[in-house]
């Protein structure tokens, strides 16, 4: 059910049309960083943030206010935690430019976070493979035979 409903969710969502700049290694003038503005186009510097949002399953989803000695673990815990139905090994962090980073690096070190970044906790989809299915579907044929067999051996049938 809610496999189904985060797809109509998904299917539903349009691009935002975005692009992610590094505006610091813009102004220096290097020239590979250098972004030609189309008719149309629009460059918005948004007010820096004072906040690192936590988002998706946990208990209270929210932004709290950035603190520098705060990790990824600290930001979880001040929403609650991450609930049953959240996949703590696929989370992922939106950075304020825009670009996404996994919440671990090497080692298990958790990314460093900055002000404007949310933590996204996805939903925890549980995936049957076909190997996993056919052999439960096989071990229940097997003990429906089994079970026939014995009852038409005590004369039931």
């Amino acid at each position: 059910m809610e496999g189904q409903a985060l797809l109509r969710q998904l299917r539903a969502s349009k691009a935002v049309g975005r692009t992610v700049i590094n505006l610091d290694t813009l102004l220096q003038g290097r020239e590979s960083d250098d972004v030609t503005l189309q008719t149309g186009d629009r460059l918005y510097i948004p007010q820096r943030p004072q906040e690192v949002t936590v988002l998706g399953e946990v208990y209270y989803p929210t932004s709290h206010l950035y603190d520098s000695k705060l990790t990824v673990s600290d930001y979880l815990k001040r929403s609650g935690g991450v609930s049953e139905k959240g996949n703590k090994s696929a989370m992922y962090v939106v950075r304020a430019d825009g670009s996404v980073s996994p919440p671990t690096g090497w080692f298990g070190r958790e990314a460093e976070l900055g002000p404007g970044d949310t933590i996204v906790v996805p939903l925890k989809v549980d995936r049957v493979s076909g190997f996993k299915l056919f052999s439960d579907v096989s071990t229940i044929l097997f003990q429906l035979a089994v079970t026939v067999a014995a009852l038409d051996a005590i004369g039931v049938f």
